[in-house]
């Protein structure tokens, strides 16, 4: 059946639902992107098997990973003995799971540590103007570079290396120069901060200009506040290696 009409030929394009749809579906996704959804999707068709998830907590994204990575192991890493003593108690019994009291740094031995009064904003870092009203300590914990870490444990490939350790994030990537340089990380999710928040801390242009040495590419940046102005204060950004940027070249 021919349209002569313009409206006619549009309205019955063969594959004008299949586009409708797919445009809905990408506006859904824009509305609920998650880091962890967008990660299942860059890994989707393979098997992901080793996470390290560093900055832990008490393992709330080492619980996401095990649900969307299936066959990985996972290793989390947490310095803080009191959301540590949470995440061994969560994860320590799970096989796919290794719980390290360790802070991934720089450089190797005891280092100063920040305890805050809320454990996710504890830190290498002091705050940011010297403030003091966060209600915690200073303690020693071990430190060790994730170079280092990956030699003793005889790991050559880390498929996605996910840092949120307020502010000292540039720290735990210039720890991992030697499996970066090998080309053995292919995903990077980075906590990004934007405004001076921390003293001493990376900014996002930092951390990305690091990254990009190392041939990583931005993924997508997921902000988690703002100012009162409305400018980005804190966030996460997935930073992809040459492999999976061809992939993604492909699926233009």
């Amino acid at each position: 059946m021919g349209y002569t009409n313009p409206f006619r030929r549009f309205i019955f394009r063969k594959d004008l639902y299949k586009r409708i749809k797919a445009t809905l579906a990408d506006y859904e996704r824009r509305l609920r992107k998650n880091e962890v959804s967008d990660l299942a999707r860059l890994f989707q068709g393979e098997d992901p098997r080793t996470v390290f998830d560093v900055g832990a907590n008490v393992g709330f994204l080492s619980w996401q990973f095990l649900k969307v990575f299936r066959n990985a192991a996972i290793y989390a890493f947490e310095p803080d003995p009191v959301p540590f003593g949470t995440l061994q108690a969560t994860h320590g019994a799970n096989p796919r799971v290794r719980v390290f009291r360790i802070a991934a740094a720089d450089k190797e031995g005891e280092v100063a540590f920040r305890q805050r009064g809320v454990s996710c904003n504890s830190s290498l870092c002091d705050m940011a103007g010297g403030s003091s009203k966060d209600g915690g300590q200073t303690i020693k914990v071990k430190a060790t570079t994730l170079d280092r870490f990956c030699a003793e444990e005889s790991i050559t490939h880390i498929d996605l290396l996910k840092t949120d350790t307020e502010g000292a994030d540039l720290l735990v990537l210039n720890g991992a120069k030697g499996i970066l340089g090998q080309g053995g990380i292919e995903v990077v999710m980075a906590e990004v901060l934007f405004v001076p928040i921390y003293k001493g801390q990376a900014t996002f242009d930092e951390i990305a200009r690091f990254l990009r040495a190392y041939d990583f590419r931005v993924f997508n940046v997921y902000i988690g506040g703002e100012t009162p102005r409305g400018q980005a204060r804190y966030g996460n950004a997935i930073f992809v290696g040459k492999r999976l940027q061809q992939k993604l070249e492909g699926c233009d």
